[in-house]
C-alpha cells in the first residue's frame, strides 16, 4: 500500500510533551578529560500525546485514526496545540531560492518591516510532500522588501521548490508512529485514556 499522510483529528490531548531530538555525540577523553562534540543533520521533532477522559465517541475516533496508520506504515500531520506566535507575524511568506540546506533559510513575502520573534513557529511541505516545522531561533528583522534570513531549528531536511509557502497560521509537522504498539487504558465506570508518541519523519 503506499504511504498515505493524514491530518490528525480536531481532538486536542490534555498534555503534550514536544522535544527536539538531536543527532549530537560527544567523546570525553579518558586522559585529559577533554569533551569533543560532533554534530551531524539529523536532528528532528519528537512527540507524547496524553488524551485523557475521552469521551466514547472520541476515543473511537482516535483508536480507528491510529489503527489506521498501521503501525509506522503511513503518518499523520499534527501541530502544537498550546504553541502561541508572537509579535507581528504576518504576510504571505515563501521560500526565496531553491536548494537550501542547514540551519538557516532565505525567505520574502513577510510583512515588510516586522520583527519575526525566536520561538515563533511555520511549516512548509517539502518535495517528498512531508510538512517541515521550523522554529525561529533568533530575532530577524525583515527589510523593506519583505526579505529575511531566518535561523532555525530543526534544519532543513529536504530543499524546498522556491516560492514554496509557509503555513503561519496553523503550522504543522509530520510524524509517524514511535513504536509498533498502541494501547488504552479502560477502567470501570471511569472514560478511556490513551498515550502515543511520535517521532518526525525526516525522510
Amino acid at each position: 500500500m503506499a504511504l498515505t499522510i493524514y491530518n490528525f483529528p480536531a481532538i486536542e490531548p490534555n498534555t503534550s510533551q514536544w522535544a527536539l531530538v538531536y543527532n549530537v555525540g560527544a567523546f570525553v577523553s579518558p586522559f585529559t578529560g577533554f569533551t569533543q562534540s560532533f554534530s551531524r543533520e539529523g536532528t528532528r521533532w519528537q512527540i507524547e500525546l496524553t488524551f485523557s477522559n475521552l469521551s466514547n465517541q472520541n476515543a473511537n475516533v482516535l483508536r480507528a485514526f491510529f489503527a489506521n496508520l498501521n503501525g509506522a506504515e503511513h503518518r499523520f500531520n499534527i501541530h502544537d496545540h498550546s504553541h502561541e506566535q508572537f509579535g507581528t507575524f504576518s504576510g504571505s511568506p515563501r521560500v526565496n531560492g531553491a536548494n537550501q540546506v542547514g540551519t538557516s533559510i532565505v525567505t520574502d513575502g513577510w510583512t515588510h518591516g516586522i520583527t519575526l520573534r525566536a520561538g515563533n513557529m511555520f511549516s512548509f511541505v517539502n518535495p517528498n510532500g512531508r510538512s517541515e516545522l521550523k522554529m525561529i531561533t533568533e530575532d530577524v528583522i525583515v527589510d523593506g522588501s519583505g526579505n529575511a534570513t531566518i535561523p532555525i531549528s530543526p534544519e532543513i531536511h529536504n530543499s524546498p521548490a522556491d516560492n514554496q509557502t509557509f503555513d503561519i497560521t496553523d503550522p504543522v509537522c509530520t510524524f509517524m508512529l514511535a513504536k509498533p504498539t498502541i494501547d488504552w487504558q479502560n477502567q470501570p465506570g471511569a472514560l478511556p485514556t490513551m498515550t502515543i508518541s511520535g517521532i518526525e519523519d525526516i525522510a
